[in-house]
């Protein structure tokens, strides 16, 4: 499908992963209930929202970061890229009120 992940760390407050992918690809954003920062290490990306409104460009050396709730965009790919996927899953179990 033209991607391929690495777990690079897996711990109790963060996950990263690896990510490559081909040019012209495209995936959906998943945040799981919990934050996530892409780190675009190199290629681009374009982020549509999924209900409308401006699409979002992130050229390598950006970080963009998804909340952990309300987000339904899609990526796509126009070179091959590479980026770190960070999810602060620690995050919900730490939010107790």
């Amino acid at each position: 499908n033209g991607f391929r992940t690495w777990i690079l760390h897996r711990g109790e407050r963060f996950t990263i992963e690896l990510i490559e992918v081909s040019a012209g690809a495209s995936l959906d954003v998943v945040t799981n209930g919990a934050a996530v920062a892409w780190m675009i290490l190199e290629g681009d990306a374009s982020f549509s929202p999924r209900e409308g409104g401006p699409t979002r460009h992130g050229p390598a050396s950006s970080t963009i970061l998804f909340p952990a709730v309300g987000v339904r965009s899609q990526a796509t790919f126009s070179t091959n890229a590479r980026w770190l996927r960070i999810e602060l899953a620690g995050m919900r179990r730490m939010a107790k009120p």
